[in-house]
This record gives structure tokens, C-alpha cells and sequence, in this order.
């Protein structure tokens, strides 16, 4: 066949219209050396959106955007001194918005990819002010080490009462763990990282021992993804903390496990 079936899915915040992407996705099919577009072929492009909505999330910090696509159809007449020339394809493109991890054995990255300046104005210009931020002075603690405080934060246990005057101390029975703290939910996960991750300048932390820092960056060297999934992350966490360090100190030494399950932990912060 002399001609070859082509078509572009974009997967943006709002949809298109054929004269916003007509000219910038044939530009974008012609990089391939296996076809061109002729303004004929440019003129009988179609752009559908006949599809539902998706619901995309940015799965280390759980943020979610809900998108629409445009797909645009279109037929490119096959580069004859080609031999290889392809006799079609689809593309994807995530523009301004979170994009899809796909299996390499069904797609492949383009090396340059779809650029819509409509879109791109809208999703990447920032206000002036935000220009500003970089620029502000940030604040050097000058207290001497001597006078540091080391605060620990413990997350997943309760206090049940205080202690007695008389008598010998219930040290077993005056605490317990919290039912309600699962560490294996993925948001459980973020907001463990996020606590150690973005603490006030206020507090003026100068240094600290985050275990939940130190497995994500364990998880992303050993190519995994971050927060682990609900099904695998005792099994991920117990195989690391089982030779993993944090400086000095070992990693299982910060947290409770009972039954191969981790029920609590705690954070060192020094201020």
C-alpha cells in the first residue's frame, strides 16, 4: 500500500480543536522517515473526542488529574524510497499533564516529541512572582552543637496512662500500638516522607534520621516505585532493613515489627 494509517491520542487537560493541533501533529508524523504529508493529506486530518475521561495520578505523592483525550486521525502517503517504511502507527501523547508508565514491549519513547504550544503556555509558564522565590535569603542557625536539642517523633504507638508514685511501673501495659496507623498504605507511606521531608523552616532542624528517606531511595536505586504498593511492602521493607543503615545505625533499630509486619516507628530530627 502506497499509503499508511496514522494517529495521534493526546491526553491533556481540556480538548483541542483541528486548527490548534492539525499542523503541529502532521509536522510531528513527518519526523518519521517512513511518511509525508501532503496539504491534501493535511486537510482530511480528523480530530475526535468521542472518548472518556481518564483519572491519571502521580503516584509518589498521590496527586490526580482528570484528563481528556483527542485523538487525531490521519493518512500519510508512504516514503517509497523506504523500503522500511511503515505502514502505520499510533502515538501517545501526555502533554501538560502526568504521564502514563506503558510496558516497553508494546511502546517504544520518541526520541522528539509532539510539542503543542497551547498547551504549553498553559501548563508551563509560571507568574513572575514565582521567579522571586529562588532569591530569598535563607536563614544560617548559629547555635553551637552543644546546645542542640535531638527530638524523636514516633508514629504508631499510644500512651495508655502515667506513672505511679508507688510500686513497681506497668512499663508493658502503658503503652500500645495504634490500630488505625497501617504503614503499608501508600498514603501512609507519603505522609511518612512527607513529615520528614518537609518539616518548617521555623523548627530549625539542622540534621535527622528518617528511615522512610532511606528505604525510598533504596526502592528507586533498585528500580521500584515509591510509596510500595499495599501487597508487597512488608516483604520490600523486612528484606531491607534486614543489612539496611541509616549513617551509622541500623535501620530495623526504628521501628517495632511484630509478626513480620512493621506497627510503629519513630524519626530522629536534631534542632
Amino acid at each position: 500500500s502506497e499509503a499508511a494509517a496514522v494517529s495521534a491520542a493526546i491526553v491533556a487537560g481540556r480538548l483541542l480543536e483541528d486548527f490548534e493541533v492539525r499542523d503541529h501533529v502532521a509536522e510531528f508524523f513527518e519526523k518519521s522517515p517512513s511518511i509525508w504529508m501532503s496539504p491534501a493529506r493535511r486537510l482530511e486530518m480528523v480530530a475526535n473526542t468521542g472518548f472518556r475521561p481518564i483519572l491519571v495520578e502521580e503516584w509518589e505523592r498521590g496527586r490526580q488529574a482528570l484528563n481528556v483525550i483527542t485523538e487525531v486521525v490521519a493518512t500519510g502517503d508512504r516514503v517509497s524510497s523506504n523500503e522500511l517504511a511503515s505502514c502505520g502507527w499510533r502515538d501517545v501523547c501526555f502533554c501538560g499533564t502526568y504521564s502514563c508508565k506503558t510496558p516497553s514491549y508494546h511502546w517504544s519513547k520518541v526520541t522528539e516529541p509532539l510539542v503543542l504550544p497551547q498547551i504549553n503556555r498553559a501548563t508551563t509558564e509560571r507568574p513572575a512572582t514565582r521567579l522571586l522565590s529562588g532569591l530569598e535569603v535563607t536563614p544560617q542557625w548559629t547555635i553551637s552543637p552543644a546546645r542542640r536539642t535531638h527530638v524523636h517523633v514516633v508514629v504508631g504507638i499510644e500512651v495508655r496512662g502515667g506513672t505511679s508514685w508507688l510500686g513497681k511501673a506497668d512499663l508493658d501495659g502503658a503503652w500500645s500500638f495504634v490500630d488505625t496507623h497501617q504503614v503499608a498504605q501508600p498514603w501512609a507511606q507519603r505522609n511518612l516522607y512527607n513529615l520528614c521531608s518537609n518539616l518548617p523552616k521555623e523548627l530549625r532542624i539542622v540534621g535527622g534520621k528518617c528511615w522512610i528517606e532511606a528505604f525510598r531511595w533504596h526502592l528507586l536505586g533498585s528500580g521500584e516505585r515509591f510509596p510500595v504498593p499495599v501487597v508487597s511492602f512488608h516483604q520490600h521493607a523486612l528484606q531491607w532493613l534486614a543489612y539496611g543503615l541509616i549513617e551509622y545505625t541500623q535501620a530495623k533499630d526504628f521501628v517495632w515489627i511484630r509478626d513480620d509486619m512493621i506497627l510503629a516507628s519513630f524519626f530522629k530530627f536534631i534542632a
